[in-house]
């Protein structure tokens, strides 16, 4: 899989509030399955879907402890996400900077003239 479709995966995965939440929710250390379900109001089925979800983007590692499965957040995924939105708000804040120094080239023009 490349790096791309790596991540459209991971921004489908974090485009869910609920994913989000869960990512949140372990961010403080491994959860249990069950730990992550009881704090919403899904079945958990619907939890583990989730789960499933952020698992097979990377996001998250489940490992089993005894009979529970411990559920802990992994960065990489999340760093190179990050890097995507700060390469594109670099971007735009360059566009923006353009943008206001027109304006104000634009500003001062019309007080020459008047």
């Amino acid at each position: 899989m490349n790096r791309e479709h790596k991540l459209d995966r991971v921004f489908h995965a974090l485009a869910d509030s609920t994913r989000r939440a869960i990512l949140r929710g372990i961010a403080g250390g491994p959860r249990s399955v069950g730990q992550i379900a009881s704090r919403f109001p899904l079945s958990l089925a619907a939890v583990s879907k989730h789960l499933h979800v952020l698992e097979s983007t990377g996001l998250i590692r489940r490992d089993r402890d005894g009979q529970r499965f411990l559920c802990s957040l992994r960065l990489a995924p999340l760093e190179e996400a990050d890097q995507v939105i700060r390469e594109l708000s670099a971007h735009w804040e360059s566009r923006l900077d353009e943008l206001e120094a027109y304006l104000r080239e634009r500003k001062g023009g019309e007080r020459s003239g008047e």
